[in-house]
C-alpha cells in the first residue's frame, strides 16, 4: 500500500464461513473490476497465507472465496461468478492431477492455477498439457507473482476462449464453403454430356457414324474446363473445348457463362469461325469489367461425315491432334 492509501481487509474467518474478502482500496478514483478467486484448500494454515498475500494486494481489486473440498468447490463454480481458481492437488476428496481433471471438466470455462506444495516439474508440466493455467509452488509465492499469474491466467482464458470461437466459425465457414462447393461440383458435372448424339439421329450408340468418349477429372472440386457436343446435323456434330485460367470458384462461373453464350449463338454454331468470335465477343464484354485479368481458350472442331471432312477453328487453344492407328501416327 502507498502512503496514504487506506483498505478494509476481513479477518481470517472460521473453516464454516468460506467468505474471505479482500477489497479495492477506498481512495482509487479509477477502481479495477473486482476479480472473484476461489481457493480450494484444506489446510488453513495455507489458506491464511494466500489470504495475505492477496491482502497485501488488496489495491489489485481481488475477492477471495474458499472450499475446503473439492465437492465443494465444484458446487461454488457451478453457481457461477467465480474469475479464477487457485487449486490445491492434495484435498480430502482427491488427491493429485485427479482433482484438476474433475474440476476441469466440471468448469472448463474458468481459468485453473495450481498451487502445490511440491515442486515437481514433471506434474506441473503434465498439469499444464491438461488445460491448467499456471503451476506454483507454495512458499516461493509472493503477492506480485500471485496477482500477475491470476491476472495473466485469466486473459490467456479469455484469449484462448475467443481463438476456440474464431476457429469454430471458421469450421462453419468452411464446412458451409465445402458444400457450396460440392453443389457446384454437381451442377458442372450436369453442364457436360450425360450421353452422346448419334449420327444420324435415329441410330443406335453401336450403329452412329460418329462415336465419342472421354475422361473429365478435375484439378479441384470445380473446374474451369468445359466441353459439350453438338448434334448440328445428321451428319454433323460440333465439339467445343474450353479452358477458362485457373481452377476453382472463379473459373467455374466462367464456364458457366460460356455454356450460356454457347446456347445463344446455336444458330450460327454450323460455322466453327463465326461461333467462336460470337463467343469471344461476349465474353470480351464481360470480362473486361473485371478488377483482375482473367482468359479462357477455346477450340471447335465440326466433324462432317457427309462431307468426310472436319472444320476448326481455335481461340488460344492448343492445336488438336489427328490420329492414324493404321500407320501408328500421332500428329498435329
Amino acid at each position: 500500500m502507498n502512503p496514504g492509501e487506506s483498505s478494509s481487509w476481513t479477518p481470517p474467518t472460521p473453516p464454516d464461513q468460506p467468505m474471505i474478502g479482500v477489497a479495492q482500496a477506498a481512495s482509487d478514483p479509477s477502481p479495477l473490476p473486482l476479480i472473484r478467486v476461489l481457493l480450494i484448500e484444506d489446510n488453513p494454515s495455507d489458506a491464511h497465507l494466500i489470504q495475505a498475500i492477496l491482502g497485501d494486494a488488496a489495491a489489485e481489486g481481488f475477492v477471495l472465496e474458499r472450499a475446503e473440498r473439492l465437492a465443494e468447490g465444484i458446487d461454488r463454480l457451478t453457481a457461477g461468478g467465480v474469475d479464477s481458481v487457485l487449486l490445491d492437488l492434495s484435498l480430502p476428496d482427491s488427491h493429485g492431477l485427479e482433482s484438476f481433471s474433475r474440476l476441469h471438466a466440471e468448469a472448463p470455462g474458468v481459468p485453473i492455477i495450481v498451487l502445490s506444495g511440491l515442486e515437481d516439474e514433471t506434474v506441473a508440466v503434465s498439469a499444464v498439457h491438461q488445460g491448467a493455467q499456471d503451476y506454483l509452488v507454495k512458499g516461493h509465492v509472493d503477492g506480485h507473482v500471485l496477482v500477475r499469474a491470476i491476472r495473466y491466467a485469466i486473459e490467456r482464458k479469455r484469449t484462448g476462449d475467443q481463438l476456440a470461437r474464431y476457429a469454430a466459425e471458421l469450421r462453419a465457414k468452411n464446412s458451409q464453403m465445402e458444400a457450396d462447393l460440392h453443389m457446384a461440383r454437381e451442377i458442372q458435372q450436369v453442364f457436360l454430356p450425360q450421353q452422346y448424339p448419334t449420327f444420324p439421329r435415329q441410330s443406335s450408340p453401336e450403329q452412329s457414324a460418329l462415336r465419342f468418349c472421354h475422361r473429365y477429372q478435375p484439378a479441384a472440386t470445380v473446374s474451369g474446363d468445359f466441353f459439350n457436343i453438338l448434334p448440328l446435323s445428321d451428319s454433323e456434330a460440333g465439339v467445343l473445348i474450353c479452358d477458362v485460367m485457373g481452377h476453382g470458384l472463379r473459373a467455374a462461373l466462367v464456364t458457366a457463362i460460356l455454356r450460356g453464350l454457347m446456347e445463344e449463338l446455336l444458330p450460327v454454331a454450323g460455322d466453327a469461325g463465326r461461333f467462336l468470335t460470337g463467343i469471344n465477343r461476349s465474353l470480351v464484354t464481360i470480362l473486361r469489367r473485371l478488377d483482375e485479368p482473367l482468359l479462357s481458350t477455346a477450340l471447335y472442331l465440326i466433324a462432317d461425315v457427309g462431307r468426310n471432312e472436319v472444320r476448326f477453328a481455335s481461340a488460344g487453344h492448343p492445336s488438336p491432334l489427328r490420329v492414324q492407328p493404321p500407320l501408328g501416327v500421332v500428329e498435329p
